[in-house]
C-alpha cells in the first residue's frame, strides 16, 4: 500500500465564475485590510516613545512575530507554485503520452478462422468394445 498524498490545490472549472471570483476577492481584501490595520495599530502603539522606554522585550516578541508571519506566508505561496507547476508538468507529460499513442499503428484484431484438428480414437476417450 502507498501512501500518497494528493494535490490540495483545488482546480473546479465550475468555479471560475464571477461569482467566486468576486468572493474570493472580497474573502483576500478583508484579510488583507485586517491586516493592515494590525499592523498599522502596532506600529503607532511602538513608535511612541512611552512604550519603547517601557517594553524593550514586546518589541522582539513584534519582530519574531513579524518574521514568522512573512516566512510562513512565502512558504505557503512557494508551495501553492510549486504544486501549480508540477500540476502542470504531469498534464503535459499525460497530454505527450496521449499523442504518441496517437501516433502509433494501431492493431485490430480478425476474428480467428475455425481450423480442422484431426483426434485419434484413443486421444477422444472413446474405446471400442469388440464384441464376439
Amino acid at each position: 500500500m502507498s501512501n500518497k498524498l494528493e494535490s490540495m490545490v483545488i482546480n473546479n472549472p465550475q468555479r471560475r465564475t464571477w461569482g467566486y471570483r468576486l468572493r474570493d476577492i472580497s474573502l483576500v481584501s478583508a484579510t488583507f485590510a485586517l491586516w493592515v490595520l494590525f499592523i498599522t495599530q502596532t506600529y503607532l502603539t511602538v513608535t511612541s516613545s512611552n512604550f519603547l522606554a517601557e517594553q524593550a522585550y514586546v518589541l522582539r516578541i513584534l519582530k519574531l512575530t513579524a518574521i514568522d508571519f512573512v516566512a510562513v506566508f512565502v512558504i505557503l505561496h512557494a508551495w501553492v507554485l510549486y504544486e501549480r507547476v508540477l500540476f502542470r508538468l504531469r498534464l503535459r507529460a499525460y497530454r505527450r503520452s496521449l499523442a504518441q499513442q496517437e501516433t502509433q499503428p494501431k492493431l485490430e484484431a480478425k476474428p480467428a478462422e475455425p481450423q480442422a484438428t484431426a483426434y485419434s480414437r484413443e486421444a477422444s476417450g472413446h474405446r471400442q468394445f469388440a464384441t464376439s
